[in-house]
């Protein structure tokens, strides 16, 4: 018997079961058994009440130096609902009042004039992805926790995006010039997976910028990354390796989210599959959940623009090699599991930096947050978009682990 097979969770199991097969269904069961309650009781260790956030790490959060930050703060929230522990009611409607005003004293308090957020730990001198994916961050846990930020932000609706001052917007987006010579600089042929992440994260700045110009940078960044991608392999990246599925993770959503057809769609998903079922080991864990999470987003294309025999021939190439590659997925996330409970977004240690910031005391065994959602919930809902059935979705965590979850959080006020 497997460890998730609990009372509570065995009649979703069978529903499963009866869906995709005993095979399919056994080698889901048997990757979930490699998450256990310690991960619980570790993720809530990380909340600091004083700050309103959670740490990135323990390291971090022994040492002088480090601080909560935004995103490992809307990580171990989001977890609540992306674990099932919920039961698919969102995080929001369920953490204490206490908790929510906390958390948006704690974003609030890094907003700057210029609508960005800074921390104090890593000032204003940050990478474009650090500064993008925190203000696009920030405005999720704001409205998630019913709190408004302390001034305009640059990724406003076009409704208040007059109010914004241009002048206090990144060189890169207050020309078309500039935007066009910023995305050429990205070296998408060499680095799609660091250009790929700039220009997910920055979407909304893409979108209201090119608006308060008159100039559409969100088509002239598609026409860019159609005419990048690779023929032969279906990637922005020579080779199919871990980095070039990396790559593809990040532009297939690009693509999902303004609803462009991928060109090169087919050669894409055997690239990933390819990855998938490699021997070679991964470095991060991002290795283990990308080339998932591109399957599913390569199949949302192709429902949305193929013919029903594509679709159906699509869809058996990804049941053909489910099981075995679900397999190789558990092998390869298991060196990832730390003592502490947690899950380390390097192979041997946590992640020391986060889109160039630092995060954690380099070279230290220990779980991370990025780490552990990547390496587990992130992979395993990947996994169902993968085979197209979200709705058979068994959780996993029970509620119980809610009960434990949230009672770890009381304490710690």
């Amino acid at each position: 018997m497997y460890r998730c097979e609990d009372k509570e969770r065995l009649p979703l199991w069978k529903r499963l079961e009866e869906k995709v097969g005993s095979e399919l269904s056994d080698s889901i069961k048997a990757l979930y058994d490699v998450y256990d309650q310690k991960m619980i009781e570790w993720m809530a260790s990380l909340y600091d009440h004083e700050v309103g956030g959670w740490y990135h790490s323990a390291s971090g959060q022994k040492t002088d130096g480090f601080l909560p930050d935004i995103e490992s703060t809307i990580g171990a929230l989001d977890f609540i609902t992306s674990s099932g522990m919920s039961g698919g009611v969102p995080y929001s409607e369920i953490i204490p009042d206490w908790l929510k005003k906390s958390v948006a004293t704690f974003v609030n308090s890094l907003q700057a004039p210029d609508g960005y957020f800074y921390h104090p730990q890593w000032g204003t001198d940050v990478s474009n992805l650090r500064k993008s994916r925190d203000v696009d961050t920030a405005m999720r846990l704001l409205d998630s926790v019913g709190a408004k930020p302390k001034y305009v932000i640059p990724i406003s609706s076009s409704a208040n995006s007059k109010n914004y001052d241009i002048n206090n917007a990144p060189e890169r987006f207050r020309s078309e010039k500039n935007y066009l010579e910023y995305i050429e600089s990205l070296d998408i042929c060499n680095r799609s997976y660091n250009a790929g992440s700039e220009m997910l994260s920055q979407r909304g700045e893409i979108r209201a910028f090119g608006r308060m110009l008159g100039v559409d940078f969100m088509t002239i960044t598609m026409d860019w990354l159609d005419k990048h991608q690779r023929a032969d392999n279906g990637l922005w990246h020579r080779e199919v390796s871990y980095y070039g599925l990396n790559g593809l993770h990040k532009i297939s959503w690009i693509y999902n989210s303004e609803g462009r057809k991928i060109p090169y769609l087919d050669e894409a998903l055997d690239s990933a599959i390819d990855i998938i079922l490699s021997d070679k080991a991964p470095n991060a864990t991002v290795d283990v959940y990308n080339p998932w999470h591109a399957i599913g987003e390569l199949r949302k294309n192709k429902e949305r623009y193929a013919t029903e025999e594509d679709k159906k021939n699509f869809t058996d190439k990804i049941y053909a090699f489910a099981a075995d590659g679900i397999n190789r997925t558990k092998e390869k996330i298991i060196p990832f599991k730390k003592n502490d409970g947690g899950i380390s977004y390097l192979r041997e240690t946590s992640t020391p930096t986060a889109q160039e910031a630092p995060v954690a005391v380099p070279g230290t065994a220990e779980g991370d947050i990025n780490g552990a959602l990547c390496g587990s919930v992130a992979v395993i809902n990947s996994i169902y978009t993968a085979l197209g059935i979200t709705e058979y979705t068994v959780p996993l965590f029970a509620s119980a682990e809610l009960e434990a979850y949230l009672s770890a959080l009381e304490k710690k006020r």
